[in-house]
């Protein structure tokens, strides 16, 4: 009987608990307030303000550069060829070779052409006879027996037979005029050869030129003596290296064919690092100021007066007119409108009023001021 007594006042006291916790459950929720929606991003751009990016005007080179191709020449190159159409018998020099101005570096066969094997035979027999003939008269010419006529007229033989003898042989023995590097064989042992047809070319590798041929938009603002460099990429066991030069021809009519003007840009190879033959990117400067106010140019806005940008001042952004001078593809010079130490929105302007300044949060200011980068490239 006081176990089960026990036990009900147990139950009792349980069902008391839970009622009075579900009451001070349904009082809770009957008596709390509605949350607060959260802000809405226009609101925190109103409180906090809009985050942008931006630059600090500072003096800075502002530089516009051009990248063309073209192909590397010797700027002393000269192209090897036969007098007439002959089979080439043997080439004594392979490609890369370095050779002396007159050495022989072609021998062609006077034997697969008929008409030159006639004229070198022809011409060696009437050198042989007026060869014998000087020393035929020479005694008797120092012993004055003959005329001093007769001995001249028979020395002007010799030498017309020499000379002719010598102008057919080195129509079979082709020389390099030049000193320099052969850079281009194109024809090997065997092969016919036509006198519109080169054999090899040789070029002088001190002085080399990059000839490339642009269209009327690229050769825009490309002058005669303008700086250019060529720069040869980073290798395996090589560091990235580049050669100077300048432009050197600048083509005033396009070709009728290719419509493309012709550039040349002189380089100095002292250190042999570019190779006649080769494709090559070249940098123009076109133009450039040094030292001169500047900002990142995405800053810029156009306008129907000109440029315009979002000066940040008091954490407010105001859009102000820009009078710019040279404008390149990344730095932009600035002329007048703001001041060295200013600082403009380079990121986030979209969500800015070109009518009313609004606040602004800065994003980067760590990096204001930092300098930057003032080259550019255009292509």
């Amino acid at each position: 009987m006081a176990n089960g007594t026990k036990k009900t006042t147990k139950i009792t006291v349980g069902l008391i608990v839970a009622v009075l916790l579900v009451g001070v459950f349904v009082y809770r929720f009957i008596t709390l307030e509605p949350e607060a929606p959260p802000p809405s991003i226009e609101d925190m751009h109103k409180t906090e303000g809009i985050p942008v990016d931006v630059a600090q005007v500072q003096r800075a080179d502002v530089v516009s550069y051009r990248e063309i191709t073209g192909t590397i020449e010797g700027l002393g190159q000269v192209d090897i060829s036969a007098n007439m159409p002959m089979r080439i018998k043997k080439i004594h020099v392979d490609q890369g070779d370095n050779v002396k101005a007159g050495q022989l570096v072609v021998t062609l066969d006077p034997l697969s052409s008929t008409s030159m094997y006639a004229n070198l035979q022809g011409a060696r027999v009437q050198y042989d006879e007026a060869k014998r003939s000087v020393e035929r008269l020479r005694p008797l010419y120092e012993a004055g027996a003959i005329s001093q006529s007769d001995w001249e007229r028979a020395n002007d033989g010799l030498s017309a037979s020499k000379a002719l003898l010598t102008d057919l042989e080195h129509s079979i023995k082709l020389r390099s005029p030049i000193a320099g590097t052969v850079t281009n064989i194109l024809l090997k042992t065997g092969d016919m050869s036509d006198p519109g047809l080169p054999v090899m070319s040789v070029s002088t590798t001190g002085k080399l030129k990059l000839v490339a041929e642009i269209s009327q938009r690229e050769i825009t603002g490309i002058e005669v003596g303008r700086p250019a460099v060529v720069i040869m990429p980073e290798q395996i066991g090589r560091e990235a290296m580049q050669v100077t030069g300048h432009v050197s021809k600048v083509g005033l009519s396009a070709d009728r064919e290719t419509r493309l003007f012709r550039v040349e840009i002189e380089l100095d190879n002292g250190g042999g690092m570019l190779h006649s033959g080769t494709l090559q990117r070249a940098k123009l400067t076109l133009q450039s100021r040094k030292d001169v106010p500047s900002i990142p140019s995405k800053a810029l806005f156009e306008t129907d007066e000109g440029y315009g940008l979002f000066l940040v001042s008091e954490g407010r952004a105001k859009f102000v007119p820009v009078q710019t001078g040279l404008v390149t593809f990344d730095r932009a010079e600035v002329v007048s409108g703001i001041e060295l130490g200013d600082k403009v929105v380079v990121n986030g302007a979209n969500l800015l009023s070109k009518d009313q300044a609004l606040k602004v949060q800065i994003h980067n200011p760590g990096d204001v001021g930092l300098s930057a980068d003032a080259a550019t490239t255009e292509g």
